[in-house]
Parts: C-alpha cells; structure tokens; sequence
C-alpha cells in the first residue's frame, strides 16, 4: 500500500508507535482483519447490523492488537474515529457481548493496573504496608465498572475504587479491597 509521509506520520501518531514500528504495528490490524474476513466468509459471523460488526472488530483488536487487554476510550476513539462517549458505549456493548471471550482479557487488565498500584502519600502516617489505601490510573469508566462490580461480589461489605478529588483519571483503592481483588486475580 502506497501512503504519502504525512499518512505514515498520520498512522503513527493515531497508532502509538515509531515509523520503525508501524509496520509491524499495521501487521496486528491485519491479523484481527484476516480474523474477520475468514470468520465471515465461513458463515461464523455474518452481522446485519453495523454495530454488530464494530463491536465483533473491536473483539477482535483486542485479542490481536492491544495485548489481550482492554483498551482506553481515547485509544478506541482513535481507531474508531469515535467520541469518547461513543468510545465508553461501544466498548460496554462488547464486554456484554463478549462476556466469556473477554474474561481473560479482563482479568489481564486489572491485574495489570493492581501491579501498577501507587501508595497513597495521604497514608504515609500508616505504618502497615498491607493498609495503605493505593492509587490507581484507570483512563477506562467500563474497567472501573468491572472492579467495582468484583469488589461487591467478593464481599458487598468492602470499599469500592473511589475517584480521586481534582484529577481526571486516579482511583482510590482502599487496602482491603486491593488484597481481596489480587487474591481472587490469582
């Protein structure tokens, strides 16, 4: 495929990635696509609707392309030329959808934002490690959803994540709910 330098500086920029990487980058996006055209011509998934087709694709970039792990609303608006609030919608419809098929995926992403844990600097006069309450960067509302949702399951009794005053995306963890959240992950 023929793309001028400001479609390749285009892509990059969208994609995330070095001009050394794009190609290997565009690869993924073409292993998800290869997936949806087979799946199609064998009569596995022929949608009606274009909706269900974007959620089937956005099914499938997760699986090939971001790592078996959910993406952010600011990734998946990139890719899909979508708003943010589009971006939350549709990525809601695809974890209903695809419940199953996601679960690994899932787990994948919260045990990799738990492992990415901050100690909360408010706690420093907590001397117990195991009680310091934790901050978490979390740029996805749907993800936020899911642990909260675990967190009730587990015990109705323990704290949700609770957004963190005066930032856009840092969530509260309290200790109890982080240990019983890493315990079932295991």
């Amino acid at each position: 495929m023929n793309l001028t330098d400001d479609e390749k500086s285009q892509l990059e920029a969208t994609l995330g990635c070095s001009s050394a990487g794009l190609g290997t980058t565009l690869d993924r996006y073409a292993e998800a696509a290869r997936e949806e055209y087979v799946r199609m011509v064998l009569g596995q998934r022929v949608f009606t609707r274009g909706q269900d087709l974007l959620e089937y694709r956005l099914l499938l970039l997760i699986q090939h392309v971001f790592g078996g792990q959910l993406p952010s609303e600011q990734q998946i608006s990139a890719v899909f030329q979508t708003t943010v609030s589009q971006s939350r919608t549709l990525l809601r419809s695809v974890l209903a959808k695809y419940r199953y098929e996601l679960g690994q995926a899932t787990d994948e992403t919260i045990r990799t934002l738990l492992a990415s844990a901050q100690m909360d600097p408010d706690d420093s006069d907590v001397a117990d490690v195991e009680k310091k309450t934790r901050l978490l960067t979390i740029n996805n509302a749907n993800v936020v959803e899911e642990m909260n949702r675990r967190i009730v399951s587990i015990d109705p009794s323990l704290p949700p994540l609770v957004k963190q005053p005066r930032t856009g995306a840092v969530f509260k963890i309290k200790a109890s709910s982080y240990k019983k959240l890493q315990e079932q992950l295991s």
